[in-house]
C-alpha cells in the first residue's frame, strides 16, 4: 500500500544506504572525469529502497515528487559554483524504481560543462535509514565547442558566373570569399546570436582584428547555424574567423576554454587554365576551362587565345565561349600524352571581378582514345580530327645515369607491321593470341613495315609514325608488334624476350552483338548511312582458355547477314570467342565472351521461417520446399531427379566467426525440407538473412535458391504515436511556408498534452534544428527556409527532408519524416521509354512517351497547350530516364 515519503518514521540505528552510479560515471572517491554528450541520462543506484513501493507514481509536474523526507536527493555543483538542486540542463529528475534514481535532460547537454553530481548526505529513507559516510561524488564534463565553415554565398560572384562559382573548389582548406560575401558557420551546439554580437572576428596574418556582422535570424534562436556578413577583405590574402576564449554560446553552456576559428581568403587570382579535380586529363579534341570569376562579355578572346600556348603542339585549335564561366579550347589533343599549358601574364585581360590575369604553367595528361574509336581488342581508329591516316606514337625516353656511372645505351622500340588479308585471318589470329613472342616468321614478308629502332634513352619525347595508308590496304586490318630492344648486355644490344602484339583497324562498317548460351546475333551497319548491311559473311573462331589443351584459333561455325543485316550463328562454344565479319574485302574483328549454360539443378525453392523478430540466444525455424525444371521448362517434383546436390542454409551474423552454415535434408518425394539455425548469443542487433544454397559435385560450385530475412532485437511495444504529415507536394521560393501538421498520441490513441518534438530540416547542403512545442498533442506548424536556401534548391531540383523526433516519457524515440521538392513551378514533366526500348539497336527507331502534368488553377487552355521547352537531364536506361519542364 502506498506510504507517505515525507512521513517521519523511527530511524534504523542498525543500516546504512549505500549508492554507486554505474557506468559511464565513475564509481570510486578517486576523482575522475567523464564525457557526458546528446542527451545521456545519469543514473544513480541505491543497494536498498530509498522510497516506498508506489510513492513514485506522484504526478510528474509535482515539486515534491522526489524529495524523501522534504530533501533533495541530488546536488550539483558546476565550473566551480554549488547549484544546490538545481540541474545544469534542463530535464527531469526521477525514481526509476524504489531504489533508483535518474535525471533526463530535456534536450542535448550543453557544451564546455565541467560538473560535480553528488548524493545529498542529508537524505534518509523512508524507513530513516541514513546514508553511508562515503559520499558518493562523480565528476563528468560535456564536449567542448566546436566552429567550421558550412557555406560561402556571394551573389556577384554568380551573376558574374551564371551560377557557376564555388568558393571551395581548388582549395578545400581555404574558401574564398568576394566582396559581398555571407558566411555561415556551423556549430557542434545551439548558440546564441546576441551574445556573439561584437566577439566574432576576422584577423588578419599580422593580427589585425575587424568585427563581423551578424544576421540575426528570428525562427532559429538559439540555432546551431549562423550567418555572418564579413568586412571587405583584400583580395589573395588570407585571414581566420575567431571567436574568444570564455564565450557562454548560451544560457546553460560553459565558457569555452579554447579560440574557436576558421580560414577563409579574399579574392584569388585570376589564373587559366584552371580544372577541377574532375578534370585531371585533357579531352582529346573539346577541352573545357572553367574561369572561377567568368569572364565579362567584352573580353577579346583572340587576345586571350595569344596568351595560351601547348607543348607539344596540338596544331590549328580555337578558343570559343561557352558561358560566362566556362570557355572551350578546339584541337587536336594526341591521347595519353602529357602537354605543358603555359600562360603569359597581361594585365589587359581581366576576369569578372577585375583581376588581370597572372602567368603560370600547368602540365596534364589527355585522356586515352575515346569509347567510340576503340573496339573489343586493342584496335584503335585514328582521330577524325587528324588529316593523315598514319598512326602516331608518342615515346618517352629514360634519363640516363649520373655521368661517372654512364655507359653508352641503345635502348630502343622497334614496330613491325603487317596488312591482314581474307585468307590469313587464321594466322593472324593464332599470331595475336598464341605467337607473338615467338613471330619472326610472320613477320618476314615483302608487306612487312619496319619503323625503328627509335631512341629511347634520352628523356624527351619522340614521334614514331607508322604509314596506315600503306598497311591498311586491302582489308583495312594490320598487325602490330612492338620490341622493347635494351642494353649493352655483353657488349652488344640484344632484343628483350617480350612482345606485344595489337591489331590496328579501320572499316566503313559497325559490328553489334548480343550473346546467350548457344547463340550469337550479329548485326553488322555501315557507318555512313546507318543502314544494315546485307551479305556480310560472320566467322566464329574458338580461342582456347586452357593452353595445356589447345594453342589454336579454330573457326567453328559461319553464317551470312540478311537484308536487316543481322545474322544469328547457332554454336555450342562457350567462352571467349572471336568474331571475324568480312564484306567487300573489309575485315573487322570483335571478341566476345558466350556465357555458359545454367548449371541443371535445383533453380526454385521457398523459404519460410517461423516468425520474423527474434532475440539473440534463439534458434530460428525454418521449412521450405525445393523444385527442378525438366527440359520443358516444367517445374517437377524432386524424386524424378535422382542424385540431388547437397542444400545448405547459410546465415552471416556480422563477421567470419559469426557465419553460420547447416546441412538440411530434403524429403525425396515433395522436395520439403526443415532447419534449425541458432542465433549467437552476442549478436549484434539488425536485420538478417538466411540463405538457402545449393553445393555442386566440384568444390567451390554452388548456386543460391531463396533468401528469408528477419531481425534481431529486444522488442518492446512503444508508449506513444508520433504522426507528421503536409499537404504541400512542391515548396516554391514564393511560397511563404512548408504546413506541418504534428500529433503526439499515447499507444492507446490519447492525445499526449505538453510535449516537444525535435524538428530537423535538410536540403542539398544546407540543414538546420529546432524545437517545437506541442502543448495540445496537436499543433499546425509552418516551416519557413531562408529565401536565398530555397532559391538555390530550386534551381538545382533538390528535395527538403524534414523529420521529427519526440523522446516520449518513457524514453522511447520516434521519428517520422516528410520529403517535399524544391522547385520553381508545380508544372512537372517526365520522360518514358518502353522496357523493350532498351534493347533496341542502332539505327532501328524507338518510341518515347513526354507527359506534361500542368497545375490548377492555369490560365493555359487544354486545347491549346503552350509551347514547352524540355531538357533531357539524363538518360543512361530507359529506366530512368527523366526530363525537366
Amino acid at each position: 500500500r502506498p506510504s507517505d515519503a515525507n512521513a517521519s518514521p523511527p530511524p534504523n540505528p542498525f543500516a546504512e544506504l549505500d549508492a554507486y552510479l554505474p557506468l559511464p560515471l565513475t564509481l570510486s572517491t578517486i576523482v575522475t572525469k567523464q564525457m557526458v554528450q546528446r542527451r545521456q541520462s545519469l543514473t544513480i543506484v541505491f543497494n536498498r529502497a530509498v522510497i516506498p513501493l508506489g510513492s513514485n507514481f506522484a504526478p510528474v509536474d509535482s515539486s515534491k515528487a522526489l524529495q524523501v523526507h522534504g530533501v533533495d536527493p541530488l546536488l550539483w555543483q558546476c565550473q566551480g559554483q554549488d547549484r544546490g538542486a538545481t540541474p545544469p540542463v534542463p530535464g527531469r529528475a526521477r525514481w526509476v524504481t524504489t531504489s533508483i534514481l535518474r535525471f533526463d535532460p530535456n534536450e542535448d547537454w550543453a557544451t564546455d560543462l565541467h560538473c560535480e553530481l553528488s548524493v545529498n548526505p542529508e537524505l534518509r529513507t523512508f524507513d530513516g535509514t541514513k546514508l553511508a559516510p562515503t559520499t558518493i561524488k562523480a565528476r563528468f564534463k560535456t564536449p567542448a565547442l566546436t566552429m567550421h565553415l558550412l557555406t560561402v554565398e556571394s551573389e556577384a560572384a554568380q551573376n558574374a558566373t551564371s551560377g557557376l562559382w564555388a568558393a571551395r573548389v581548388g582549395n578545400q582548406r581555404v574558401p574564398e570569399c568576394p566582396p559581398d560575401a555571407v558566411v555561415t558557420l556551423r556549430f557542434n551546439a545551439k548558440v546564441d546570436a546576441s551574445r556573439l554580437q561584437g566577439h566574432l572576428a576576422i584577423v588578419d596574418q599580422a593580427g589585425v582584428r575587424r568585427p563581423v556582422t551578424i544576421i540575426p535570424d528570428a525562427e532559429c534562436a538559439p540555432c546551431a547555424t549562423l550567418r555572418v556578413r564579413l568586412p571587405e577583405v583584400e583580395k589573395y590574402q588570407e585571414y581566420q574567423i575567431q571567436m574568444p576564449v570564455g564565450m557562454e554560446v548560451n544560457a546553460f553552456a560553459g565558457p569555452t576554454t579554447k579560440p574557436l576559428q576558421a580560414p577563409v581568403m579574399g579574392l584569388r587570382p585570376f589564373t587559366i587554365p584552371w580544372m577541377s579535380s574532375k578534370w585531371m586529363k585533357l579531352s582529346q579534341n573539346n577541352q573545357r576551362i572553367w574561369i572561377p570569376h567568368g569572364i565579362p562579355e567584352s573580353t577579346d578572346l583572340q587576345k586571350l587565345r595569344a596568351a595560351l600556348s601547348f607543348d607539344p603542339p596540338i596544331g590549328p585549335w580555337t578558343l570559343s565561349r561557352v558561358s560566362p564561366a566556362v570557355l572551350n579550347i578546339h584541337g587536336d589533343f594526341q591521347p595519353n600524352t602529357e602537354y605543358r599549358i603555359s600562360v603569359v601574364a597581361d594585365d589587359t585581360i581581366r576576369d569578372g571581378f577585375g583581376l588581370p590575369l597572372l602567368g603560370n604553367d600547368v602540365t596534364k595528361w589527355s585522356e586515352p582514345l575515346q569509347p567510340f574509336l576503340s573496339g573489343p581488342l586493342d584496335f584503335t581508329l585514328f582521330s577524325p580530327v587528324q588529316s593523315s591516316p598514319d598512326l602516331q606514337f608518342l615515346l618517352r625516353g629514360r634519363r640516363p645515369g649520373p655521368p661517372e656511372k654512364y655507359v653508352p645505351s641503345c635502348d630502343a622500340l622497334v614496330l613491325k607491321a603487317k596488312p591482314v588479308t581474307v585468307s590469313g585471318v587464321a594466322d593472324a589470329l593464332n599470331t595475336l593470341y598464341f605467337g607473338c613472342q615467338d613471330s619472326d616468321r610472320y613477320f618476314r614478308d615483302r608487306s612487312v613495315v619496319t619503323v625503328g629502332p627509335a631512341p629511347t634513352a634520352d628523356d624527351v619525347m619522340h614521334t614514331i609514325t607508322v604509314p596506315g595508308e600503306r598497311l591498311y590496304e586491302p582489308s583495312g586490318v594490320y598487325l602490330q608488334r612492338e620490341t622493347q630492344v635494351q642494353g649493352p648486355w655483353q657488349e652488344r644490344c640484344r632484343p628483350h624476350s617480350y612482345h606485344h602484339c595489337r591489331l590496328f583497324a579501320r572499316a566503313s562498317f559497325g559490328v553489334s552483338t548480343v550473346t546467350a548460351p548457344g547463340q550469337v546475333t550479329v548485326w553488322v551497319t555501315a557507318l555512313l548511312t546507318a543502314q544494315g548491311l546485307a551479305d556480310a559473311e560472320v566467322e566464329v573462331y574458338e580461342v582456347p582458355d586452357d593452353y595445356r589443351r589447345s594453342n589454336r584459333v579454330v573457326r567453328r561455325e559461319r553464317a551470312t547477314t540478311d537484308r536487316t543485316g543481322l545474322a544469328v550463328v547457332a554454336t555450342a562454344l562457350t567462352g571467349r570467342v572471336q568474331v571475324v565479319v568480312t564484306h567487300s574485302g573489309q575485315l573487322s574483328f570483335t571478341e566476345l565472351y558466350i556465357p555458359h549454360p545454367a548449371v541443371p539443378g535445383l533453380i526454385y525453392g521457398d523459404l519460410l521461417t517461423d516468425r520474423t523478430l527474434y532475440r539473440a540466444g534463439e534458434e530460428v525455424h525454418i521449412k521450405g520446399y525445393v523444385q527442378r525444371y525438366n527440359a520443358d521448362g516444367v517445374l517437377q517434383r524432386l524424386a524424378e531427379y535422382p542424385g540431388a546436390a547437397r542444400l545448405d542454409l547459410e546465415v552471416d551474423f556480422g563477421s567470419d566467426s559469426d557465419r553460420v552454415v547447416v546441412p538440411v535434408a530434403v524429403d525425396p518425394t515433395f522436395g520439403s525440407f526443415d532447419g534449425t539455425v541458432p542465433i549467437p548469443s552476442d549478436v549484434k542487433y539488425g536485420h538478417k538473412s538466411v540463405s538457402l544454397r545449393a553445393s555442386g559435385p566440384r568444390d567451390h560450385e554452388y548456386w543460391h535458391i531463396d533468401t528469408a530475412s528477419f531481425t534481431i532485437a529486444d522488442p518492446r511495444v512503444p508508449t506513444g504515436v508520433l504522426e507528421l504529415s503536409t499537404p504541400t507536394r512542391i515548396y516554391r521560393p514564393r511560397d511563404s511556408a512548408v504546413p506541418l501538421r504534428i500529433v503526439t498520441k499515447t499507444y492507446t490513441g490519447t492525445v499526449a498534452k505538453g510535449t516537444q518534438v525535435t524538428l530537423r530540416w535538410r536540403v542539398g547542403e544546407h540543414s538546420g534544428e529546432s524545437t517545437v512545442r506541442v502543448p495540445e498533442g496537436t499543433v499546425e506548424y509552418p516551416f519557413r527556409c531562408a529565401d536565398s536556401i530555397v532559391r538555390s534548391a530550386a534551381e538545382k531540383r533538390q528535395d527538403l527532408s524534414i523529420s521529427v523526433e519526440w523522446l516520449t516519457a518513457s524514453r522511447d524515440l520516434l521519428r517520422q519524416s516528410v520529403t517535399v521538392r524544391v522547385a520553381k513551378s508545380l508544372w512537372e514533366g517526365t520522360l518514358s521509354v518502353p522496357a523493350g526500348a532498351k534493347d533496341v539497336l542502332p539505327g532501328f527507331p524507338a518510341k518515347a512517351e513526354l507527359r506534361l502534368v500542368i497545375a490548377k488553377p492555369t490560365a493555359v487552355s487544354p486545347a491549346k497547350p503552350p509551347t514547352v521547352a524540355m531538357r533531357v537531364a539524363r538518360h543512361t536506361s530507359a529506366s530512368d530516364a527523366e526530363a525537366y519542364a
